[in-house]
């Protein structure tokens, strides 16, 4: 309790005292108001000469109440801030992978290096939270498998996305992006017991016949156009590809935040890992040459 109204409930309490001693008249004695006040100036409580009345307590629990709404509302905008701000990241990191992919430097070696900062920033996170090293990599068997599933999932979707978007005009690479909520709602349809709605299949139908008018406008005057390169539909089939990783993906974030309770920092070291390591892999497999 705050220490101004225990204060003030003290006169209330020696009362009720009072009482629960006249019931037994061989230890009671009389206790005057003059010992009350007196017994406060020796506590150093300053008791205020009236009770707090049930007014003053709904006026204080009113002023209570609507700083917690406040508070509240505040709070339902930060995840939204949180998604725009990521939005805009993934946005100016594929205008930085399209600018180096234009430059002549190999897209794996853009995800090695990707991969290697994030390890760095990860431990430097781990450390600053005070988690043991022998931690950083999981602490029983199925968070390990987990996290590496979502590590190697994570790989496929940015390695096909950066490819994707070195193979096709940026816009274009990125509106096929935007197909990632059809397959995480999908999986989660299959793996996680969640129910799709009409809304949903209405959504998700618009969006895969926005995809192909994208891949092949010509269908829209009735007919395939055939000056589409193979480069390019390889592009669309690798942004389709990362779009399904992307979609595992966060059912496997989902998965580690609520069955295995595992903190967010291990699952960015185990994506950060993923990338740097099968990047390498990929940069040897490839043939590419490390600019």
């Amino acid at each position: 309790l705050p220490p101004s109204l225990l204060a003030s409930s003290l006169p209330t309490i020696v009362h009720q005292f009072r009482r629960g001693l006249m019931k037994s008249p061989a230890r009671a004695r009389a206790i005057s108001d003059g010992d009350v006040e007196s017994a406060g100036l020796e506590t150093g409580a300053f008791l205020p000469a009236r009770s707090i009345s049930c007014s003053d307590i709904d006026s204080v629990g009113a002023e209570v109440g609507t700083h917690c709404e406040e508070v509240a509302g505040l709070a339902r905008w930060i995840p939204l801030i949180f998604i725009a701000l990521s939005s805009i990241g993934f946005s100016l990191q594929a205008l930085c992978t399209k600018e180096l992919t234009l430059s002549g430097v190999a897209t794996f070696q853009i995800i090695v290096i990707r991969g290697s900062c994030q390890v760095l920033g990860c431990a430097c996170t781990l450390a600053w939270l005070g988690r043991p090293a022998r931690t950083w990599l999981g602490e029983t068997r199925a968070e390990v498998f987990l996290l590496s599933c979502r590590g190697l999932i994570g790989f496929g979707g940015i390695s096909f996305g950066f490819l994707g978007v070195s193979l096709l005009p940026l816009a274009e690479s990125q509106v096929l992006g935007q197909i990632v909520p059809i397959f995480a709602a999908s999986y989660a349809w299959l793996f996680l017991g969640e129910r799709w709605h009409c809304t949903d299949f209405v959504s998700a139908l618009a969006a895969i016949l926005g995809v192909v008018l994208i891949a092949d406008p010509a269908l829209l005057s009735g007919g395939l156009q055939g000056s589409r390169s193979g480069s390019h539909l390889l592009g669309i089939c690798c942004c389709m590809c990362s779009a399904a990783c992307a979609g595992g993906a966060y059912v496997f974030v989902r998965l580690l935040g609520t069955s295995v309770k595992v903190h967010w920092s291990l699952v960015l070291m185990y994506q950060a890992l993923g990338q740097a390591l099968l990047g390498l892999g990929g940069l040897f497999a490839s043939s590419q040459q490390w600019v």
